[in-house]
Order: structure tokens, then C-alpha cells, then sequence
């Protein structure tokens, strides 16, 4: 239909009552959002254009909106023919020498009075704008040029295309606007659907340093995963890691090192049976625990059990670097005597009535005062977890706190060699 025969007659109503000639009246609203409101609420009174009446719309007159459209109510902004020589890409890539004749070619497009539309920073305006823009023919997104027949064709991107580049138009879901190339699809709002049939939005390069940006993300997020898993740890550690100095992460190794945890001892007998024969044969043997009679008790018979005892322990808890190791926190005694050897304390581990180098353990200063005043693991827990523990290990409450006692394999043999000797087990 073509548009012009309805233009000089007054056919349409607008929303007030008042009777339109159809180019004066546009869409919106009650038909479908086109935005159009936004763009023409502030146009001088004599280039106003109305809104078409809602009562055609309330009708349910099947085709209706089509047919007002047919006649030349307006449902989106027009594209126009502009002057090619004010393109920015003219002199550089359009522009050819030679005369211009009638069969030249000078194509470029806009929409009148778009940069200002652009500046406005209203949603509205904007999805108007996008409205129009999924709906234009490809060619007005080139400007073409070329002075003869004989010359070829230089094309370029139009104006209309140059001005939508440059602005921050395009708003997010969070109603921040945005340049073209700075947005991706997923921030777009519901209302600014997806439509790149005419490649409008491949022309505008939108999301292109968007795109560029959410591909260097996931290099450095690859990166990140690249380096935790080449570390065996996980990522968020990796990432602390990162803002540390390298002068920081050097100081960080050299005290990683310094209390990494150390290598428990490792003791096995050649013969279990034979050692716990020779052991319970000893224990048989082995003095009773006597005390003096001064004021207050005082044991008289460990002397040289304790002496016994404290070689026993270095040869079971030394281990392969030659440091010895607590058996509780399992860490190397914190310093050494003069003479070169490690100090650590010889503590009596179950009150039995002998006295036996078995029943010692090796202890650190610290581990030694919690076992002696904050044990809250009674003997007979101990005596029963003894012997039935599988791992070598033995729980204990220390300081209010969940732990371990830590045995070689000899000397938890040892150890319940004695106690099936003794009255106790």
C-alpha cells in the first residue's frame, strides 16, 4: 500500500479525540512498546507528532495496527538518505578521483536528528532507537561511492552506523548505559530483544571489547586453574599466593621449610616374636618401682630407667635425616644441648608398678607439659586404646584439645610385650 495516498487526509484519530492525517500519528503503548513516545514528547509544535488513539487497538479489529502502519503511522524512526562527503571514512576509504557523472553512486545513511537521540540517556529513547535498528534494510548500514560506471564500488560503514559506535546508548539491567562495544548480550535488558537478521549489531560491532574482555577472563581464569594444579593446591590458595611479593614468597618457602612436618622414624624388628620374647623376658626381670620414705614420697628407683630409657628413644625416634621427632606433634625438638644433641624430656607414659625403658616416650617441652598437667585421658583409656590400636597411634585429650601419641612399630611391640608380662594388663 502505498502511503502517500492517505497523507493529505485527516482518517485517523489521535489519543485525545482529535482527527490525524496518518503521517501525523505514531505507534506505541497499547499496540506495542516502540519508545516513539520518549522521542517526540519534546518536538516543537509544528513538527509534533501524535499518538494514534488506543480505541482501534480495543476494537480487536483484526489487522488494524498493519493497516494504519500501510498508511503511514509511524511504528519506528525513519532511515534517510544523508550527504556521503560528511561520512568520516570519505576522504580515507570512499573517495575516488575522477569526475562525477550521472551513473556515480553516492549512497549513505542516518536517522534525522540521531546524535541528539543518543545523548539523551533515556531508556525509552534508546529502545525506540533499537526498535528501528532490528528492523532496517542491511544496505542502509553501508555508504557506497563511486564518481562513474567505469569506477568500482568503495563501500564503508555508514553514518548511522559511525554515530551508534560513538555514543553510550545502550542501557544494561541495571539501567547503565553503555558504547556498543562495551555490553554484552546477556546484560542487555528483556525489552531490547536480540534481533541480528540484517546484521545491525555485527555492523555496530556490539560486544566486541565486551567479548574481548570475557576472553582474556578466562585465559587468566584458565591460568589461575593452570597454576593451582600445577602447585597441588586449590585455586583461592593459588590466588593469595598471588599478591604476595617475590621476596614474600621467598620468606614464605624459607619458614615453610624450616617447620615443614618432618618425617616420623620408621622401626621395624627383623623378628617381632623373638623381640617380644627377650622384651617380656626383661620385664620379668625388671625392679619394682620404689619410693623413700622422707616427708613427702619421693620415687628412688628410675634413675636408671629414665637413663635407659632416653637411648631407647633416640634410636627409635631419630629418623632419616637424623633429627628426633616428638611423638605427639610429631615436629623436631625445638633446640639442641652444647654437646650437639637434641634436648627433649623422657616421660613416663602408663603407672605401672615396674620399672620399664618401654614404658617412656619422647617428648618435646611443650607436648611434655600437656601430657603431665593437661591430660585428661585416664590410664585405663590409655592401657585399653594401647592395646588395640591398629595405626600406631594413640589418642589422647591434651589441653582441651583432640591429639595423638605416635609409636614406632618397635616400640608399640615393645610396649605391649610389657604389658602382657605385667599384673596391669
Amino acid at each position: 500500500m502505498d502511503p502517500t495516498l492517505f497523507e493529505q487526509y485527516f482518517v485517523l484519530f489521535d489519543e485525545s479525540g482529535v482527527t490525524r492525517r496518518p503521517c501525523d500519528l505514531f505507534l506505541d503503548f497499547s499496540y506495542r512498546l516502540t519508545g516513539l513516545s520518549a522521542i517526540f514528547q519534546d518536538e516543537a509544535a509544528t513538527k509534533k507528532k501524535y499518538l494514534l488513539s488506543s480505541e482501534y487497538h480495543r476494537l480487536h479489529i483484526a489487522g488494524s495496527e498493519a493497516f494504519c502502519v500501510g498508511i503511514g503511522v509511524m511504528d519506528r524512526l525513519p532511515v534517510v538518505p544523508v550527504n556521503v562527503e560528511n561520512n568520516p571514512d570519505y576522504g580515507r576509504t570512499l573517495y575516488q578521483s575522477g569526475s562525477f557523472t550521472d551513473y556515480g553512486t553516492k549512497q549513505d545513511y542516518s536517522i534525522p536528528k540521531l546524535q541528539e537521540y543518543l545523548a539523551r540517556n533515556d531508556v525509552e529513547v534508546s529502545r525506540a532507537l533499537w526498535q528501528t535498528l532490528c528492523q532496517v534494510k542491511p544496505e542502509v548500514l553501508q555508504a557506497r561511492y563511486r564518481p562513474n560506471a567505469r569506477a568500482e564500488f568503495r563501500s564503508a560503514p555508514s553514518q548511522l552506523v559511525h554515530h551508534l559506535r560513538k555514543a553510550a546508548w545502550i542501557p544494561d539491567r541495571d539501567g547503565i548505559f553503555h558504547k556498543q562495544a562495551g555490553i554484552s548480550r546477556d546484560r542487555l535488558r528483556e525489552d531490547f530483544p536480540w534481533e541480528n537478521a540484517n546484521c545491525w549489531l555485527t555492523a555496530i560491532e556490539f560486544g566486541k571489547a565486551a567479548m574481548h574482555i570475557e576472553a582474556e577472563a578466562k585465559a587468566r581464569e584458565a591460568q589461575r586453574e593452570s597454576a593451582a594444579t600445577t602447585l597441588g593446591i586449590p585455586v583461592e590458595l593459588a590466588d593469595e599466593l598471588g599478591t604476595l611479593s617475590p621476596d614474600e614468597l621467598r620468606q614464605l618457602v624459607l619458614k615453610v621449610k624450616s617447620h615443614r612436618h618432618r618425617q616420623f622414624p620408621v622401626r621395624r624388628p627383623s623378628n617381632p616374636e623373638r623381640r617380644i620374647t627377650q622384651v617380656a623376658g626383661a620385664a620379668n626381670d625388671a625392679p619394682d618401682i620404689e619410693y623413700g620414705k622422707p616427708r613427702r614420697r619421693v620415687r628412688t628407683t628410675n634413675r636408671e630407667t629414665k637413663i635407659a630409657a632416653r637411648q631407647y628413644l633416640i634410636d627409635l625416634y631419630t629418623n632419616d635425616d637424623d633429627e628426633l621427632v616428638c611423638q605427639i606433634c610429631e615436629e623436631v625438638m625445638p633446640f639442641k644441648l652444647r654437646n650437639g644433641a637434641y634436648y627433649f624430656e623422657t616421660v613416663e607414659f602408663l603407672d605401672l608398678e615396674r620399672e620399664h625403658r618401654e614404658n617412656y616416650l619422647a617428648l618435646c617441652p611443650t607436648c611434655s607439659a600437656k601430657f603431665n598437667y593437661a591430660d585428661a585421658t585416664t590410664d585405663e583409656e590409655l592401657l585399653e586404646s594401647t592395646l588395640r590400636v591398629e595405626n600406631d597411634t594413640v589418642s589422647v585429650s591434651l589441653a582441651h584439645e583432640e591429639g595423638t601419641i605416635r609409636f614406632v612399630e618397635t616400640h608399640l611391640i615393645d610396649l605391649r610385650a610389657v604389658l602382657g608380662v605385667t599384673a596391669e594388663v
